[in-house]
């Protein structure tokens, strides 16, 4: 495994971690691949959410530099078409703190 996929395994082992401890039921894409990381529910609420984990990258130099990288949804994640769109979860590997994105 390369480090990429490393970073983006070990940040979805967190966001597993971070949903799990407030009470969500979680579920992994099984197949590694595609616009989805993880989809939660909230048996309080009754709220499904979709998620796609992102290692939190932050700006090296210029004017913001120190301030996080935000992504796009791509064209895979823009067609989904259900009641809950692809929600971004940035995850700061080191110190294990987790950032979504509404």
């Amino acid at each position: 495994m390369d480090s990429k996929h490393r970073k983006g395994y070990i940040c979805e082992l967190i966001a597993e971690k971070y949903f799990t401890d407030k009470g969500f039921y979680v579920f992994k894409n099984s197949s590694g691949l595609g616009p989805i990381d993880l989809i939660t529910y909230d048996d309080v609420n009754k709220e499904i959410k979709l998620i796609d984990v992102k290692f939190e990258s932050k700006r090296l130099t210029g004017k913001k530099a120190g301030t996080r990288i935000n992504r796009v949804k791509g064209d895979r994640q823009l067609g989904i078409n259900i009641n809950s769109d692809v929600k971004f979860l940035y995850v700061n590997e080191s110190t294990q703190e987790c950032t979504l994105k509404e």
